[in-house]
């Protein structure tokens, strides 16, 4: 069971008060996308996992913490993705936390532009999709090398969704085999890697659960 509430925060930015529904808890019913995207009641939490300053546009995950950059906040490319049209709200909150995020963290950039992707998955908006991934396929390309463990092997698998599911299909048969090559691509990664494969030379650009690779 999803459990909400209301609080107010206080920007660590401007400092502004302003009212948020935060997450109390959840629950994940069925099997994660191949690029672990929650299943059930998870997955429809996530206008719950940034908070944005109605104020001055600051977004984080807890706004009460200051922003790293303040002076990211004031860049053109931060307030063009606050403003960015052609992409659902939520969608545009994820575009500005990557760009915030992106000098110093190109791991939680990534990320991010992948939660854009998915909003925008559900939002029924293809093209901003594809273009979310491919900014996430250049930070997780950022992160490289991956290491030579599980949770290397588990980002190059995440990399390897995300090209995918761009249409970036020799790009994504590479890395696929560059991450079965990973020490860390052992278990259900590894056979994450091997159903990639398949989707890869079948040029399927879908969405798949993990529950697939078993």
């Amino acid at each position: 069971m999803t459990k909400l509430a209301s609080k107010s925060v206080r920007c660590g930015s401007c400092r502004a008060s302003s009212e948020h529904t935060v997450l109390l808890s959840t629950n994940a019913f069925g099997s994660p996308d191949l690029d672990l995207r929650p299943p059930g009641m998870e997955r429809s939490t996530m206008d719950t996992w940034l908070q944005l300053c109605p104020k001055c546009g600051y977004c984080a995950p807890d706004l009460s913490q200051p922003p790293p950059d303040p002076a990211v906040l004031r860049s053109e490319v931060y307030r063009a993705a606050l403003r960015a049209a052609e992409f659902p709200e939520l969608a545009r909150r994820f575009l500005a936390f990557a760009v915030a995020a992106g000098p110093s963290d190109p791991a939680t950039a990534a990320l991010a532009y992948l939660q854009a992707a998915w909003v925008c998955d559900d939002a029924g908006q293809p093209e901003q999709a594809v273009e979310s991934r491919r900014q996430s396929a250049a930070w997780f390309r950022r992160c490289k090398p991956f290491a030579a463990t599980s949770h290397g092997a588990v980002m190059g698998a995440i990399l390897v969704d995300v090209l995918r599911r761009s249409g970036q299909f020799a790009e994504a048969s590479s890395e696929c085999q560059a991450a079965l090559a990973s020490p860390g691509a052992t278990g259900v990664i590894r056979k994450v890697l091997e159903f990639q494969q398949r989707l890869i030379g079948g040029s399927d650009a879908g969405p798949h659960s993990l529950s697939e690779c078993e």
